[in-house]
C-alpha cells in the first residue's frame, strides 16, 4: 500500500492570503498556527479531500524520504536510497524540475537562488509523471513538498487508484 501524503503548506497558506514571511528569517508554521489556526486547518482539509491521508508527522521512525528539491532529484535519490534500507522510502518534492547551470560549487553561492533560477514549474500531469516514477523504483510514501497544491495531490491520488 503507498501512502500519500499531503502537499505544500507555506505555499498553499501564501496562496489564500495568509501571512507566510521567509522560512529562513521566521518558523512560518509557527506563525501561521499562532496567527490563523483556521486557515492551517482549512488547507490540510483542502490536502485530505484531495486524496492525502497523511501528513509528514505521521509516518513511522523507520521510514526514509528524500524531500524539499526538485522532483527530478528524487527521482535520481530513490534507486541510491534502496541500496542502504529496506524499509520504506519515498519522497515529497517540490513541483519543479531543476537543471543547475555552471556547476557553481562555491559556498557562498544562495543555494534557494540558484535552484529557483534552475527550476522548472511542474504541473499536476508532469508531477504525476515523476511520482511514477518515484514509485516504479519502488517508493511506498509520496506526496509534495514547496509550489505542490491541492490539486497535485488529487491527481496523485488518481494515479494511485489506477494502479
Amino acid at each position: 500500500m503507498i501512502t500519500l501524503l499531503d502537499g505544500g503548506m507555506g505555499y498553499e497558506l501564501k496562496l489564500r492570503g495568509v501571512k507566510v514571511p521567509d522560512y529562513t528569517k521566521s518558523i512560518w508554521s509557527a506563525l501561521a498556527l499562532l496567527e490563523d489556526p483556521e486557515a492551517v486547518v482549512d488547507v490540510h482539509l483542502a490536502y485530505i479531500e484531495a486524496g492525502a491521508v497523511a501528513a509528514v508527522d505521521h509516518l513511522e521512525p523507520a521510514t526514509h524520504l528524500v524531500n524539499c528539491c526538485g522532483a527530478n532529484f528524487v527521482t535520481a535519490a530513490l534507486p541510491e536510497l534502496r541500496k542502504f534500507t529496506t524499509g520504506p522510502i519515498g519522497g515529497y518534492a517540490n513541483a519543479e524540475h531543476v537543471t543547475p547551470d555552471d556547476g557553481d560549487d562555491r559556498v557562498d553561492v544562495d543555494a534557494d537562488v540558484s535552484q529557483r533560477k534552475a527550476a522548472t514549474y511542474l504541473n499536476p500531469d508532469a508531477y504525476g509523471e515523476e511520482v511514477q516514477r518515484w514509485l516504479d523504483a519502488g517508493a511506498g510514501v509520496v506526496g509534495g513538498c514547496c509550489g505542490t497544491r491541492p490539486k497535485h495531490i488529487r491527481r496523485l491520488r488518481e494515479i494511485l487508484s489506477a494502479g
